[in-house]
């Protein structure tokens, strides 16, 4: 379905502007991206409505987008997989941070999460970025992705504690999303490594 709107909407721009042969398949998977991304985004949003907690759908938003785009991680083989995973991502992290959130104490929690943001920073201080075959980057622009990827969790790390103070539930939340995106980071790495080995 995605790949048949980005056929004609590459036909669409082809006929409005003059595109070389060469940059139809450029055109033509930018195009794929973006409604695959526009997708996730309602379907996170609507999934966030449903639960009444449309917070948390953008913090879960806000977290993935920036975060991997300066880290990478996982990619499906189609984009109804990439869709499904995406969901799944953000409803597992929503489900396991309510579980956190009713079944322990705030001390408690705050221990917790401790430990799963020292231990998410991991993946992304040891492997990020992770390449993508449809996006190969410098030298130089993977050293600044590394290091943007750092600080950025970091940043994100430091928003989250501070946002417990306020609100438990939102600042463990926002944990729980750099988790997502730091497991993201170690499937891919080890589907890359099965793959090898075969």
């Amino acid at each position: 379905m995605i790949r048949l709107i980005s056929d004609n909407l590459t036909k669409f721009i082809s006929n409005s502007i003059e595109i070389e042969d060469e940059m139809m398949d450029v055109y033509k998977y930018g195009i794929e991206i973006t409604i695959s991304s526009i997708l996730n985004v309602i379907l996170v949003i609507i999934s966030s409505i449903i639960l009444s907690d449309i917070i948390c759908g953008i913090i879960f938003l806000t977290v993935f987008i920036f975060l991997r785009s300066f880290c990478g991680g996982y990619h499906a083989s189609t984009y109804l997989k990439c869709n499904l995973i995406f969901i799944l991502a953000f409803l597992l992290t929503f489900s396991i941070n309510k579980m956190i959130t009713n079944f322990f104490d705030y001390k408690n929690i705050i221990i917790l999460l401790i430990i799963v943001d020292v231990l998410s920073f991991i993946p992304i201080a040891v492997f990020s970025p992770v390449q993508n075959k449809h996006k190969t980057i410098t030298a130089n622009q993977t050293k600044i992705c590394h290091v943007k990827a750092m600080l950025l969790y970091l940043l994100f790390s430091i928003v989250s504690f501070i946002m417990c103070a306020q609100n438990i539930n939102y600042g463990s939340f926002m944990i729980m999303a750099l988790a997502s995106v730091s497991v993201m980071i170690l499937i891919e790495i080890t589907k890359r490594r099965i793959s090898h080995e075969r």
